[in-house]
């Protein structure tokens, strides 16, 4: 028998958090990778840019 998920117990805070749990993970990481290669400016501006377009977007509707 198949197993299904049932997500409903997500609320809008959860998913939101979750939303920014993994763009602070992703991002973070790929600034990280460029520092540890040896690019710390370009991971600098690199991370400023992720947050002020994280910032400035408009969040989706809901």
């Amino acid at each position: 028998m198949t197993q299904v998920w049932n997500w409903t117990w997500l609320t809008a805070v959860q998913i939101q958090a979750l939303s920014v749990a993994v763009t602070v993970v992703v991002f973070g990481g790929a600034v990280l990778a460029l520092v540890a290669i040896g690019h710390p400016w370009l991971a600098a501006v690199f991370g400023a840019a992720a947050v002020l377009s994280s910032v400035l977007s408009t969040p989706p509707p809901t």
